[in-house]
């Protein structure tokens, strides 16, 4: 940690306005994790029957359970996507200029073996929590390895 002081900083936590968000976070990012190990020897066990290999044949340094599990380096992150301008469109799912993402969180690499992500939550100008206010366009977009963005359902 200490080779990449930029990169490593210390949590700065609201305490005194929001003492819960810490353990709540703290909970989510624990949850998530466990999971993401659950997925990774489910990856793990396929590609050991891929490779005709027995389910307890240890694959080094190519196990994804093992990258989470010895990982010093888990991220988490709270976004706040600020609403586009009254005259900005949302993208489409077939769009293909990086300009087209606007205000939103733009195109970037997730850092891990596995990215865990949470639903998103609405809210309007007074803190209240709101139905999604554009469900056809909002939500998560990713671009495909031949190069198109696509709208990722669940």
């Amino acid at each position: 940690l200490e080779s990449h002081p930029s990169y490593c900083r210390p949590n700065i936590w609201p305490a005194q306005s929001i003492p819960e968000l810490r353990p709540a976070f703290m909970t989510l990012g624990t949850l998530i994790v466990e999971h993401g190990k659950i997925l990774a020897k489910v990856c793990d066990n396929l590609v050991r029957k891929e490779l005709g290999l027995a389910v307890e044949e240890d694959l080094g340094v190519s196990s994804i359970e093992r990258a989470i599990e010895d990982s010093f380096a888990a991220k988490a992150r709270l976004l706040h996507y600020f609403p586009p301008p009254e005259n900005e469109s949302l993208p489409e799912s077939s769009a293909g200029e990086d300009d087209k993402m606007g205000n939103w969180c733009g195109w970037h690499l997730d850092h891990g073996s596995l990215t865990g992500l949470t639903g998103a939550m609405f809210t309007d100008c007074h803190e209240s929590q709101v139905d999604n206010p554009d469900p056809e366009n909002c939500g998560l977009y990713v671009r495909s390895r031949k190069g198109d963005v696509v709208r990722v359902t669940y």
